[in-house]
C-alpha cells in the first residue's frame, strides 16, 4: 500500500507484483511508469483503475480499452448489469463530486450512470438517426464501469471515487463487494512459473488435538527468496515460523516467494513440527517441485522482432523497432537501465497498435526485458 508517486514506481519496479489497484487521483506517476504498468497487464498482469480526478495518467488507457474525454457533474446513482463483478443492481451515489465521462475503445460496459434530466435528455434520441449519429455523444456520460481483455491481462476502470463511495458511512456494501470482485476477476487465473516471477505459498495447519506451539521451517531453491515474509524470520539458509495453535484451531498464512533467477527444477520444502512436551515433534514434511522456466534472451527477442519485421515489410514501423531494440540491447551491456528502459518502451510502442497473434507474442517477449530492466532502475 503506497501514496505517492515515488513509492509505486519503487514498487511496481521490484517486478514482483501481478495484479495493480489504483485509487489515487491527484499523484500522478512518471508516463515510463505509466507504460511500464501498460506493458505489465498487456503480458499477464490485472489492473483496477478507479477515481475521476483528470487525465495525468493518460498513458494507462490503453490498457484500459478506453479514452477519458471529460468529466461531469450529472451521475445520480450507478445502474451495474450482472458481470464477473456484480450482480444487476442500482447504487446510488452519495458523494457530490464530478465523475468520467469516457469513449470505449474495446472496453466492455457492466456500469451504467443515471444522470440529472434524464426524462427530459430522451426527448432528444429523435435525432439519432441516418450518418449524423449522437449516440456516443449522449452514452459517453454514462459509461460508469468497463472491464477489458488486454492482451494476456485484464482490468477494471471505474469512472467515479470508488473507493470514497465504499468508504462513506451507510454507504451500501455493493461498492466494497465490487472492489474486491474486481481484484478476483483480474487476478491471473494461471501461474507463471518462469525465472524471477513471483508466486504465493499457502500454508495451512489444522489442530485436531490439544492445544500446543511449534514450527515451521521453510527451504528455498537458492536463488529463491520470500518477498512478503511475515509470519517467517529468516534464520541462516532457512526461514522458520514459530506458533501457537489451540486445540480445534487452524492457522492460515500466505507468503510470496520470488522464483530464482535461472530456469531450472525449484523443489521449495516445508517441515513442520509440534512442542507438546519441550521437545520438537516432527510432522509429516512436504515438499513442492516447480518446474521454473527461462526467459527470452535479448539475442532472442532480436532474432524474433526480425523475423516480424521481414514478414510485415510493408509497415515500416517494425525495422524500427528493430534498431530501437538493438540501441537498447547496447544500453543494458553498458549498465545504462534508463536509456534501455525508455528504448524498449519506444519498441513497444512501435508494436502495439496491431493485434496478430505473432506480433503479440513479440512484444510480450520485448515486456519482459521492460520488467527486468525495471528491476535493475531499482537496484540503483
Amino acid at each position: 500500500l503506497v501514496h505517492d508517486a515515488r513509492s509505486f514506481s519503487q514498487e511496481h519496479r521490484t517486478g514482483t507484483y501481478t495484479n495493480y489497484l489504483i485509487l489515487a487521483e491527484r499523484p500522478m506517476m512518471h508516463v515510463l511508469v505509466q507504460k511500464e504498468l501498460r506493458e505489465a497487464v498487456f503480458n499477464g498482469a490485472g489492473l483496477v483503475f478507479g477515481g475521476a480526478h483528470d487525465k495525468r495518467n493518460l498513458w494507462v488507457e490503453h490498457a484500459l480499452g478506453l479514452t477519458v474525454v471529460g468529466r461531469h457533474p450529472w451521475a445520480e446513482s450507478v445502474d451495474m448489469q450482472a458481470s464477473s463483478i456484480s450482480d444487476a443492481v442500482s447504487l446510488p451515489l452519495q458523494v457530490d463530486d464530478l465523475v468520467f465521462g469516457a469513449f470505449l475503445d474495446g472496453a466492455s460496459q457492466i456500469g451504467t450512470y443515471n444522470l440529472v434530466g434524464d426524462d427530459l435528455l430522451s426527448q432528444w434520441f429523435w435525432l439519432d438517426q441516418g450518418s449524423f449519429s449522437l449516440t456516443d455523444l449522449f452514452n459517453f456520460k454514462r459509461r460508469a464501469v468497463t472491464t477489458y481483455n488486454y492482451g494476456k491481462g485484464k482490468s477494471v476502470y471505474f469512472g467515479f471515487d470508488v473507493l470514497m463511495e465504499a468508504s462513506q458511512p451507510g454507504a451500501d456494501e455493493g461498492f466494497g463487494n465490487m472492489l474486491k470482485a474486481a481484484l478476483s476477476f483480474v487476478n491471473p487465473q494461471a501461474l507463471l512459473l518462469e525465472q524471477t516471477k513471483t508466486v504465493p505459498l499457502n500454508i495451512k495447519l489444522a489442530n485436531r488435538r490439544g492445544a500446543t506451539s511449534g514450527r515451521v521451517v521453510l527451504n528455498l531453491p537458492d536463488g529463491g527468496y520470500p518477498v512478503v515474509s511475515e509470519p517467517f524470520v529468516q534464520n541462516g539458509t532457512d526461514w522458520v515460523w514459530d506458533f501457537i495453535i489451540d486445540e480445534q484451531e487452524t492457522l492460515s498464512e500466505r507468503i510470496y516467494i520470488q522464483l530464482p533467477d535461472s530456469a531450472l527444477e525449484a523443489v521449495i520444502s516445508v517441515d513442520i513440527a509440534t512442542d507438546p512436551n519441550g521437545q520438537l515433534l516432527q510432522q509429516i514434511p512436504a515438499d513442492i517441485t516447480l518446474q521454473v522456466s527461462g526467459l527470452s534472451s535479448i539475442e532472442e527477442t532480436l532474432t524474433a522482432l526480425d523475423q516480424l519485421a521481414w514478414d510485415y515489410w510493408y509497415r515500416l514501423g517494425y525495422r524500427d523497432a528493430y534498431h530501437k531494440l538493438e540501441w537498447a540491447k547496447s544500453a543494458m551491456e553498458s549498465g545504462d537501465w534508463i536509456t534501455a528502459q525508455s528504448l524498449l518502451i519506444v519498441t513497444t510502442n512501435l508494436l502495439m497498435f496491431d493485434d496478430e497473434s505473432d506480433v503479440q507474442s513479440v512484444r510480450q517477449m520485448v515486456d519482459e526485458h521492460v520488467r527486468q530492466v525495471g528491476m535493475q532502475l531499482n537496484a540503483q
